[in-house]
């Protein structure tokens, strides 16, 4: 049977003939987007954050972006607040004050980030929750040099009076490490935290530091700055701890290293700066107790959530519930890398070689952390 002829102005296309239009253009501009983006990354060098404004940087995990990562569990990404257990232990350990709260300032809140430790799940949630807990939120601006080691007292002293003239409830987001506020006449503020395991964050900031994200929003922040060399880009971490030249991935007790977790809560003393002192270790502990009323685990986030919920109020009220409202499940909120693969077991013990100080640190935290949410329940027991 003869066919028909065509209707006048429209065109039968054969399906290679549609593939190949989409497909055509769709190579051309991928050719172009990776041209430029060789073409740069061969052409110059990312300059990578220091923590510390006199010093070069000795880790990618000095680097800095807007947004600081987090990377939660997969256990912890599909649970619930109701999956905690509903009978702690009865006995708890005894030790120093589970709730210190009462001791900061009641309308003065400072929260201390810790790269690639959950501090955006934080900060995104205090921005969720400062309209209905009535609290301003102030977070420090994105910037090329991250400062967390303050060697000038100066500094130190105008850090203090700027936060004891804070008018009205308000929640502070910065990173300098512990500041011992009363040395300097202030008041210390109610202050929390969040740590990660320190194998898992040491893995997470080689990584973070070659995310497309990550490289991407750094250069349209501070468009002076470099853009890293294909080699950085594809190194794995494999390849560095196999180069014994190469110091990126290189951790030596007793030598200056910023950036590891003990720091922050260690302070600005010179040897809180040493990586793996005993001495920085018992001073974080110390300032810990001391100071702060929540330092959370990434690990242990929904009993993170509910000490802070309960232990600050003023600041975290509602805050179990707005997490599983507006932050679960949502990577967006939670700055998670894709680009982070799998590491062998090797790896994560050769990390962990040098990393017995902080290990000690994070187990200190977390029997802390767990006999704060233990107490919650002793007045039912």
């Amino acid at each position: 049977m003869q066919q028909p002829p065509p209707i006048m102005g429209r065109r039968r296309y054969r399906l290679s003939d549609v593939v190949a239009m989409v497909c055509t253009p769709c190579a051309v501009l991928l050719y172009v987007h990776l041209s430029v983006v060789s073409y740069t990354a061969e052409k110059v060098q990312l300059q990578q954050s220091s923590l510390r404004t006199s010093r070069g940087p000795e880790h990618p995990e000095q680097q800095i972006s807007r947004e600081e990562g987090t990377n939660q569990s997969e256990r912890y990404l599909h649970s619930c607040f109701s999956d905690l257990p509903l009978s702690p232990p009865q006995k708890v350990p005894l030790g120093p004050p589970l709730n210190i709260t009462p001791r900061g300032a009641p309308e003065q809140l400072l929260f201390t980030p810790i790269l690639q430790s959950g501090s955006s799940s934080v900060k995104n949630l205090l921005g969720f929750l400062k309209t209905e807990n009535h609290f301003k939120l102030i977070s420090e601006p994105p910037q090329k040099t991250l400062i967390v080691h303050i060697d000038k007292e100066e500094v130190k002293a105008r850090i203090v009076n700027t936060t004891a003239h804070m008018r009205g409830a308000t929640a502070l987001v910065h990173s300098f490490a512990y500041l011992d506020f009363p040395k300097y006449g202030g008041r210390q503020p109610v202050q929390v935290s969040v740590v990660r395991e320190p194998v898992d964050r040491a893995v997470a900031l080689f990584y973070r530091a070659r995310a497309p994200y990550q490289v991407v929003e750094r250069h349209v922040l501070f468009p002076d700055l470099e853009l890293p060399k294909r080699n950085f880009l594809k190194k794995s971490i494999e390849a560095c701890l196999d180069d014994p030249q190469d110091k990126e991935c290189r951790r030596h007790v007793g030598r200056t290293h910023f950036g590891h977790t003990i720091e922050f809560f260690c302070g600005h003393h010179p040897q809180c700066a040493k990586f793996g002192s005993a001495e920085a270790l018992a001073l974080a502990k110390r300032h810990v107790e001391k100071s702060y009323a929540v330092v959370g685990l990434l690990e242990e986030w929904p009993l993170t959530l509910a000490v802070l919920e309960r232990y600050v109020p003023r600041f975290f009220a509602n805050v179990t519930a707005k997490y599983y409202d507006k932050i679960h499940g949502k990577q967006f909120f939670m700055n998670k890398n894709f680009y982070k693969p799998k590491v062998a077991p090797w790896v994560r013990a050769e990390i962990a070689r040098n990393m017995t100080v902080e290990v000690a640190f994070y187990n200190f935290l977390k029997e802390r952390l767990k006999r704060q949410y233990a107490a919650l329940f002793r007045a039912n027991d």
